[in-house]
């Protein structure tokens, strides 16, 4: 993958570091939907379970791309390991209740912080490394999280 000129070559490091951290809270996020999908139990079974199979490729495709705007810095993405897991504001689930409303409110509440902290890179991204295209992308990211956050309300 041919490396970003768009930017100063001492900040592709600090740029690909930030969406590392978001690329982390992506893979919490993915990882908890697939768990809440598994567990799912609630008399709207189907329609509760193919919206969490739905977000969950939504967010596959959200890392994806994620760790391919890395790349472009010519920097690897970080495995999805323990310690990759500490950069991360998301935390893993404890919800052992199947409770599908549980799993709604929790998903949902993670959302919204995933929002703000991307509203948090945007600012970060044109501010202070005035990368306007990492800023859009983080924008389109934002987008995609406030949709899946109308459709999680649409369920409660």
């Amino acid at each position: 993958m041919e490396k970003t000129t768009l930017v100063a070559e001492d900040i592709n490091k600090d740029i690909s570091s930030e969406l590392a951290k978001i690329l982390a809270d992506e893979y919490v996020l993915t990882n908890k939907t697939r768990y809440a999908q598994w567990h799912i139990d609630s008399p709207d079974y189907y329609t509760v379970h193919k919206t969490f199979e739905t977000q969950f490729e939504r967010l596959e495709n959200f890392i994806t791309s994620i760790a391919k705007r890395i790349g472009l810095f010519g920097h690897y993405v970080p495995p999805a390991s323990p310690s990759f897991l500490t950069i991360a504001h998301l935390k893993n689930t404890e919800n052992v209740n199947k409770d599908c409303k549980a799993f709604l409110m929790e998903l949902l509440a993670d959302h919204e912080i995933l929002i703000e902290s991307l509203k948090d890179y945007m600012h970060r991204f044109y501010e202070e490394y005035h990368d306007t295209e990492t800023g859009d992308f983080i924008g389109e990211l934002k987008k995609g999280h406030e949709q899946i956050v109308g459709l999680l309300q649409s369920h409660l």
